[in-house]
């Protein structure tokens, strides 16, 4: 049910999931001054925790009957995004060479994040927020249920 505000926040959080997965999240820098964007189809593993949280939160829209489930589905997006966070800073601060194709050295690096990268942090948000208002109409379904 879209007018449900849970909803909105939920579908908030997928449309920033998606547009993270298709923007570059950050920038190496190599020791000539030149350039290289990196957005997360560079590394497969940043781009299918954004791929797999998409998929948990459509399974949260469309959940809607069952709110319990919502929350664990909620908190469950909300912890993939905080580790893709964990993955993307290990990543982006810990590469710091280039290597070619024999395996030999070519290059410094330097990792700059681009402001993209602080759209999975507003999606954590929105997907916090959306938590705390299904766990407030269950509240009211169930004081509800009580005065009957």
């Amino acid at each position: 049910m879209l007018q449900r505000i849970q909803t909105l926040y939920f579908l908030a959080a997928l449309v920033l999931t998606i547009v993270t997965a298709c923007v570059n999240v950050g920038r190496f820098q190599l020791s000539d001054g030149s350039i290289l964007p990196w957005g997360n189809a560079a590394w497969w593993p940043l781009m299918t925790l954004l791929v797999v949280v998409a998929l948990v939160l459509v399974a949260a829209i469309m959940l809607f009957k069952h709110r319990l489930l919502q929350v664990r589905f909620g908190t469950f997006s909300a912890l993939l995004l905080v580790g893709w966070y964990a993955l993307f800073l290990w990543h982006g601060y810990f590469t710091h060479s280039v290597l070619d194709a024999t395996e030999n050295y070519v290059a410094d690096l330097r990792f700059a994040p681009e402001w993209t990268a602080a759209l999975p942090a507003v999606a954590v948000v929105m997907v916090i927020a959306a938590v705390r208002a299904v766990l407030r109409d269950e509240m009211l379904v169930r004081s509800l249920d009580r005065l009957r």
